[in-house]
């Protein structure tokens, strides 16, 4: 899990300093790192690649962490519930905010990352 996360983080940071954003002032299409296809598309594979291998092993972490408490449905459901509303609120992102959206997502991956240092596994 932590190297997927650490992988995901690693590239959706790269991908976010490829893009103009909000962050680099109001220059228009400045990033720090060049952003032509060469660039994006690895990072953007690396972030799809090391995400689809984190989601299972979410649900299989949220699953252990309420055994007992609650059933496993349970678990998938509220997972699956959280993720899709977060990709709900992308969707209705103004398209006059698509710099900002960059930014969401990578502090969204580095706050995942962080949270789940916290989480103390006990099997039962």
């Amino acid at each position: 899990l932590l190297f997927s996360l650490i992988g995901c983080t690693l590239s959706i940071v790269w991908f976010t300093l490829s893009l103009p954003s909000v962050i680099w002032g109001e220059k228009h299409n400045y990033s720090p790192l060049p952003h032509s296809k060469s660039s994006i598309l690895p990072a953007i594979t690396l972030f799809g690649l090391f995400l689809g291998c984190a989601s299972p092993i979410f649900f299989e972490l949220a699953i252990e962490t309420t055994y007992g408490m609650l059933p496993e449905a349970t678990s998938g459901a509220v997972l699956t519930l959280l993720n899709n509303a977060g990709a709900a609120l992308f969707l209705v992102v103004p398209p006059s905010a698509n710099r900002i959206m960059n930014l969401i997502m990578t502090i969204t991956v580095i706050g995942t990352f962080a949270a789940v240092g916290f989480v103390h596994e006990r099997y039962r």
